[in-house]
């Protein structure tokens, strides 16, 4: 399936976690296996490929705009009625 001869040992290693963790419901496991073996990365950084200021854009509205939305509006006692 792979040429071990150009198979980096990162890669074996996330290869050797997903026949590890292979059953069904491990896929936070296999995440968080990935998360160890390649680190945690940057969300926002210029290494990101994508679309970084979606993801921005989104977080600033999700952390700073709707809390002040919420209080604004009482949206507490909107949605409890």
């Amino acid at each position: 399936m792979y040429k071990e001869e150009i198979l980096s040992e990162q890669g074996a290693a996330r290869l050797q976690a997903m026949a590890d963790l292979h059953e069904l419901g491990s896929g936070f496991d296999v995440a968080n296996r990935d998360l160890e073996i390649r680190g945690a990365g940057s969300l926002l950084g210029t290494e990101q490929s994508g679309m970084v200021c979606h993801c921005a854009i989104a977080c600033f509205m999700l952390f700073l705009v709707l809390p002040q939305c919420m209080a604004k509006y009482d949206f507490l006692s909107i949605i409890t009625k």
